[in-house]
């Protein structure tokens, strides 16, 4: 009797030593989860550009040429400009614009310190990045691979008193790069000039 119970105690602790734990055992489905889990996220992200995008008129040729010559027409000299990006790199920019120069910008707050990159933010940067654009589209459309199937989508809506792009949306399927941007606010600013001739008065 003390031999068998040896060996039925034997036997069950060779198969405890061999058992798995659960959580072990479900270790395995850890990337897939963790994979469905992003592909959901980026699905998400995706969407919500879409139907951001769906509120934003189809960007022509011939809706920028006359936003261009409309702010051309009325631009002020003098003027802040603060626009909300989102996509990849996300931020909110502000750009003092002074005798059509940008004399500053700020990325969340903070100075941005290069000045060549100052005016990437103002209203003549901005129609720059949307030409760019343009010229991308263009591209697609005359490549002999399949001039009918665009990846690259844009979208805009323009200031209807001076023509600045208010609202922009690029979207081009199959890549991370997904950028839009809306103007939160667009004041005339007095030259640097006129408000010290005020001051002294």
């Amino acid at each position: 009797m003390k031999r068998e119970g040896f060996e039925v105690q034997g036997r069950l602790a060779s198969e405890n030593g061999s058992r798995v734990p659960r959580s072990a055992r479900g270790l395995p489905w850890l990337p897939l989860i963790l994979g469905a889990v992003a592909a959901i996220v980026l699905l998400g992200v995706s969407l919500i550009f879409w139907v951001a995008s769906h509120r934003v008129p189809y960007l022509t040729d011939e809706a920028l040429a006359a936003a261009e010559q409309q702010w051309q027409v009325r631009k002020p000299d003098n003027y802040r400009i603060q626009t909300l990006v989102t996509g990849r790199q996300g931020a909110t920019y502000a750009v003092e614009v002074a005798e059509g120069q940008p004399v500053s910008a700020t990325r969340n707050g903070n100075p941005l310190p290069q000045p060549r990159i100052w005016g990437t933010w103002s209203v003549d940067g901005m129609f720059r990045t949307i030409r760019s654009d343009i010229r991308a589209r263009q591209r697609q459309q005359q490549s002999p691979k399949d001039p009918n199937q665009l990846r690259l989508l844009l979208r805009a809506a323009f200031d209807p008193q001076y023509g600045f792009p208010r609202r922009y949306v690029r979207v081009e399927w199959g890549q991370s790069s997904d950028v839009s941007w809306q103007v939160q606010q667009f004041q005339i600013t007095a030259p640097a000039g006129a408000a010290a001739q005020h001051g002294d008065k």
